[in-house]
């Protein structure tokens, strides 16, 4: 049987996790534990990261009052608000579901001696590009981005400004962690799903073909004891994510959605200059375009891992369907009927803190509503040109000679 380290499948996300203080997780002696010096560190800037935040966005929340705020300003303050809030809320990540995270972990490794792991390799692989993509380069590109930003002439890099520059790069990344974090372990589940669907189909296929073997079929029969103890670890660990990330997965896609709604209305507003007005296009905003691709990568990975997990699950039933029609009356088709009925009663259902399943449907709906919201922003923009104008032309017409 092919074993796995699931200290080794998951070690890209230690690679930006630990130092953002996300994950004060260590590995020792065969078994996932809180680090108590990493437990402290991560605490730290935690709290840094949530307390500068909080009082630049109160700072922003003040400006604000003073001026006045249409639609677009309103929901770029919304967004702000949403970081700023999971920035607060990763302390409690940090302080109280560390603890619960070891136990996803172990109940994870424990399901992954029990199996053949065939695809671990590949599983390696796509972990790490996935990590990759999503965590390291989103991250180093911002990290380029503010610094850029807060040494341009003529903005002077102080004490201030650079606190709260890596506070925000925390914020920003703890956003961006805390979601790998997430997909990574779905993946993982994914792997776990296949191989279990892999042996349970092969067992199928040996009984199918060499018929009446009564020592497969007593093999089998002891092998579905721990098989039932997989698919139930699987359950268990789906209701633990669904506990911890719940709440983070529900204000990690809202400030996507949400920022979503911002780039494109920008988007459409330079394009909309660019054409009717003959402004020139301001090349200084293509590195605002491009956290467009970002936050739809970002959101869209939630999407992806959650439905890739799904449809993998999914296969057990039809694979146990076809092998209980396969085998004649006996006491193993009784006992395979009734791990079938086991496991359609499993609830494997990844949620956003209860409010919604995390599915396709989910994605084209915020989809359609993220068009309809920019094409509002968009109406109440031309409206608000038109307005200035009549306005402009009035004081042109009274203007005495």
């Amino acid at each position: 049987m092919t074993k796995v380290d699931l200290a080794k499948l998951i070690s890209p996300l230690f690679w930006v996790s630990r130092p953002l203080g996300v994950l004060p997780i260590s590995h020792r002696d065969g078994r996932f534990v809180v680090d108590r010096a990493l437990f402290a560190y991560s605490v730290g800037v935690r709290l840094f990261s949530s307390l500068v935040g909080t009082s630049y966005y109160l700072n922003m929340l003040w400006l604000a009052s003073r001026q006045e705020n249409v639609g677009e300003k309103i929901l770029d303050l919304f967004v702000n608000g949403i970081m700023y809030a999971i920035a607060v809320l990763s302390v409690h990540f940090a302080y109280k579901c560390s603890t619960l995270l070891v136990e996803v972990l172990e109940n994870i490794a424990d399901v992954l001696r029990r199996i053949d792991f065939v695809d671990a390799n590949q599983s390696l692989k796509h972990i790490r590009i996935f990590t990759i993509i999503v965590q390291v380069m989103t991250i180093v590109y911002l990290t380029i981005y503010e610094f850029r930003a807060s040494l341009s002439p003529p903005a002077v890099l102080t004490v201030v400004k650079l606190c709260e520059l890596l506070s925000r790069v925390g914020c920003v990344g703890s956003v961006t962690a805390i979601g790998t974090v997430f997909c990574v372990l779905v993946l993982v589940l994914k792997g776990v799903a296949r191989a279990l669907n892999e042996e349970v189909a092969a067992w199928a296929t040996a009984i199918g073909v060499r018929g009446e073997k009564h020592h497969l079929q007593r093999q089998f029969s002891r092998r579905l004891v721990a098989l039932r103890h997989c698919y139930g670890k699987v359950h268990d660990v789906c209701a633990q994510l669904n506990r911890i990330f719940g709440i983070f997965v529900l204000m990690s896609l809202t400030y996507h959605g949400s920022y979503l709604q911002l780039e494109l209305f920008d988007t459409v507003r330079n394009s909309y200059k660019s054409l009717v007005y003959d402004a020139v296009f301001d090349e200084g905003k293509l590195e605002y375009y491009h956290w467009l691709f970002v936050d739809a990568g970002k959101a869209a990975s939630y999407f992806i891992a959650v439905g890739l997990f799904a449809a993998e699950y999914r296969k057990i039933k039809k694979i146990l369907c076809a092998f209980v029609n396969s085998l004649p009356a006996s006491k193993l088709r009784e006992s395979v009927h009734c791990f079938s009925l086991e496991i359609s009663t499993l609830n494997v259902d990844l949620t956003a803190s209860g409010f919604f399943v995390i599915g396709w449907d989910v994605l084209f709906a915020s989809a359609a509503s993220c068009a309809v919201n920019v094409a509002i922003l968009f109406q109440a923009y031309i409206a608000n040109l038109e307005q200035n104008k009549v306005s402009l032309h009035q004081t042109v017409l009274t203007r005495p000679n």
